[in-house]
């Protein structure tokens, strides 16, 4: 199972592209736990899954959340305002494999 956290702002435009998401790899096969949270909840819940989506809506913060997630050596993809604006979900689930998957090869 790939648990993925989504830094947003307030987490209700980004509930659509989570749904999306996990529909995706439901037509995919691979079981995957999705949450949206806010900035300031990161460190909450780092620790707890395995990659870190950041919303163009908080892209300012990308050097803070960056450092954070390199500290607990998790993955981090910025989401393109172009798959975020039409909540493409195939297209954000295989931006995660992908990433996960940069380490494997």
């Amino acid at each position: 199972m790939i648990k993925i956290l989504f830094i947003c702002a307030g987490g209700i435009s980004t509930s659509f592209l989570e749904q999306n998401t996990r529909k995706a790899f439901q037509a995919k096969g691979i079981e995957a736990e999705i949450m949206a949270r806010p900035a300031s909840d990161l460190d909450n819940y780092i620790d707890q899954v395995d990659i870190v989506l950041l919303a163009p809506q908080v892209s300012y913060m990308k050097d803070d959340i960056a450092a954070i997630c390199e500290a607990h050596q998790k993955p981090l993809v910025e989401i393109p305002m172009t798959v975020y604006g039409r909540m493409d979900g195939r297209k954000t689930s295989e931006m995660i494999l992908a990433k996960l998957n940069e380490g494997q090869a």
